[in-house]
Parts: C-alpha cells; sequence; structure tokens
C-alpha cells in the first residue's frame, strides 16, 4: 500500500517562491539546500517543498490541474492575508455544503495582470489559452441577448428580442433556469478588446483546444459541441445535458 509523502513544486525561480510559501505558511523552510534550490516545509501532517527545475519556465498551461488545499477556519481571513501577499486571485470565498473555499494562484505564473478590463461582464469563467499562446479564451455573462429572435438551442424555438438575460435566469427561459446564460469570447494577450464568438446563451460551458489546435470542444448544458477557434462552424455532437469538463484523446 501506498503512503503519499509529499508534495514538490518545480520552478525556474525556487527562492521567490519559496519567500512566498514560507509568508504563506507562516514559518521558514524546515529544511534547505541553497545549491540547489531546494526549499522545504512540514505542514501539518504533509511535507510541502519548492525545487529548481531548469524546464519549468514560463507560465503553467493548466493552473488548476494540480491544486494545494490549505484547512483553516478563518477563510476570509487568510484569503485576504494571502492575496497581500502578491497571490493571484481565482476566486474570492464562496460557500459550498456549509463550508467556505477561496482560491488563489502563488505568483509562479509571473507577471500576472488582468486581460479583460473590470465591469465589463458580469462573470467570467472557464478560462484557456490557445495553443500558440496568442488567446485566452473563456466564457462570460453580461451582453445580454442579440438583438434579433434566437433559436433555444433545447426547445428549437425562437424567443422575442426584448427578453433580458435575467428574464432567462428567473424562469421565462426554463433551459437556462440553472444559472446565467454564458457564450464563448476570446481576447488577444498582447491586448486588444473581447471577441465574441458565440451567441448560445448557454450554461456551464468548458472547452478545450484538440491536439491539433485546429477545433475547441465544449460541453455546455444543452450538449456537447465542436467549433473553429474563431467560433465559426459550431456543430453540436450530442443533444444531451452535460456538467464537468470535457477532453480531446489525441
Amino acid at each position: 500500500m501506498l503512503n503519499l509523502n509529499s508534495v514538490m513544486i518545480g520552478t525556474k525561480q525556487p527562492k521567490a517562491l519559496a519567500t512566498f510559501y514560507e509568508k504563506v505558511i507562516g514559518k521558514p523552510a524546515d529544511m534547505v539546500d541553497s545549491e540547489n534550490g531546494f526549499f522545504g516545509w512540514q505542514v501539518g501532517s504533509g511535507y510541502l517543498s519548492v525545487l529548481e527545475h531548469s524546464e519549468m519556465g514560463g507560465k503553467t498551461k493548466d493552473p488548476g490541474r494540480v491544486m494545494l488545499n490549505f484547512e483553516t477556519a478563518q477563510v476570509k481571513e487568510e484569503f485576504e492575508r494571502i492575496k497581500a501577499l502578491g497571490a493571484v486571485v481565482i476566486r474570492e470565498p464562496y460557500e459550498m455544503e456549509g463550508g467556505w473555499i477561496a482560491t488563489l494562484a502563488d505568483p509562479d505564473g509571473k507577471n500576472a495582470q488582468p486581460v479583460v478590463p473590470p465591469q465589463t461582464f458580469q462573470s467570467v469563467d472557464a478560462p484557456f489559452f490557445s495553443p500558440d499562446g496568442s488567446f485566452i479564451y473563456f466564457s462570460a455573462t453580461g451582453d445580454g441577448l442579440a438583438p434579433a429572435l434566437v433559436e433555444d438551442p433545447l426547445q428549437g424555438t425562437a424567443r422575442p428580442s426584448e427578453w433580458g438575460w435575467l428574464d432567462g435566469l428567473f424562469g421565462a427561459r426554463t433551459a437556462y433556469a440553472n444559472g446565467a446564460p454564458s457564450d464563448w469570447w476570446r481576447i488577444p494577450v498582447a491586448g486588444g478588446p473581447p471577441q465574441r464568438l458565440t451567441h448560445i446563451f448557454d450554461t456551464g460551458l468548458y472547452g478545450a483546444f484538440s491536439p491539433d489546435g485546429a477545433h475547441i470542444a465544449f460541453i455546455a448544458l444543452t450538449g456537447l459541441y465542436v467549433m473553429n477557434p474563431d467560433g465559426s462552424a459550431l456543430t453540436q455532437m450530442l443533444n444531451v445535458a452535460n456538467v464537468g469538463t470535457v477532453d480531446w484523446i489525441p
């Protein structure tokens, strides 16, 4: 039977990351090997370490793939404290099944900065980079309905143009009663306005690029879809309700 002994973070900037985690944990590293860029802490019953790794440069492609969970009775207070240390806020504290959760990213992302101006959207979710790193794709709520009849992907019927997204959220569009309708957008990493890619007004969007970068697959409440990176050739592959994530098999 295996026993999980520790978690090690590889990075090209071990001293900067060690300084950050020293402040988060609240004590100097219990073990230090400066020559090899190693810093380690005993944290509760687990062990966390940072190690210099020559191939771990640049931003993490999927920062949410590995997450460190710290337990505390003061979630909101610790959130503010760690944010003040330079952590990037991924999600503000929120309640889930009687407990509170918050998500932050450590400074190993380098030069983190907002790419979507504040108040552009009511909410932004499910971001991911294009394979060449030139665009960030994300789902967003906030532009309302287009000024034309829009076909409901579940019912196949048209909605009056005067309906707003709040109407749908509170029952006028039954298919979306579980959340605010969203669409896919992208924004150039180098700067520029966000570009709307779809007009599906769906919920639970989560997408991923194909291995060759030619297509994006995504799931939504109304099914499984595939489209080109610019939003064209949108095709519904499955007409079943989906909740979760999606990925390609090379």
